[in-house]
């Protein structure tokens, strides 16, 4: 068999509001870190609060900075998902 080196990765698409219900801000920096706080990764907030974020860590924590401060969320996934996941609304508190 051939090796191509091809790996499932966890892909988490969600929409973040704020604890007041608001969309997170568009371009609004996020920083995604694994169960020991390292940033895993790095993305942007899109508009409505989307933010997508590829090879998840499980568990996963968004820290988002906005331009009115910090706020944090877990990523809704668990341990052994795989593929696409549709993560709905979450709040940054």
């Amino acid at each position: 068999f051939a090796d191509f080196g091809l790996h499932t990765q966890l892909a988490v698409l969600s929409h973040v509001k704020d604890i007041r219900s608001k969309w997170l801000e568009m371009g609004s920096e996020v920083a995604v870190l694994n169960a020991e706080h390292k940033t895993m990764t790095k993305t942007i907030v899109g508009r409505n609060g989307l933010v997508y974020v590829e090879n998840a860590p499980t568990p996963g924590e968004l820290v988002i900075k906005t331009q009115n401060g910090t706020c944090h969320s877990p990523l809704p996934v668990s341990a052994g998902q795989q593929g696409y996941i549709d993560g709905g609304e979450i709040v940054c508190r």
